[in-house]
């Protein structure tokens, strides 16, 4: 007859059988190998800013004190300012460091001219 090799088995090792290790638990809350803090994010980039124009209900054209354009939103836990933010409004934006041309609108200033 013919005889088929059977292929070893996981839990032995040159002939000797391995102990099955039982996973150990733990008491102590999970600790990452580095701090959240260095990892997690990369704190925004805060500026102000002047609205040129509205484009769409909640997107706003914002120039920047540089001369450059990006395109501002409101947050939805800030969906008050929209009353407030008009043309020539001042605003502050926060920007992420990854992209530069999108910023998160979370304030208007107070002095900035925002009733015509």
């Amino acid at each position: 007859g013919i005889t088929m090799a059977l292929p070893p088995s996981p839990l032995l090792l040159n002939g000797k059988t391995l102990a099955k290790t039982s996973a150990k638990t733990s008491t102590k809350p999970y600790q990452p190998p580095y701090p959240y803090h260095l990892s997690m994010f990369d704190p925004p980039i805060t500026t102000t800013g002047t609205v040129i124009d509205s484009p769409k209900e909640n997107i706003y054209q914002v120039a920047l004190p540089n001369g450059k354009i990006i395109v501002g939103h409101v947050a939805k836990a800030m969906i008050a300012l929209h009353e407030q933010i008009k043309p020539d409004s001042k605003v502050k934006l926060e920007l992420t460091p990854y992209d530069l041309s999108k910023g998160r609108i979370v304030a208007v200033e107070s002095g900035s001219d925002t009733v015509k």
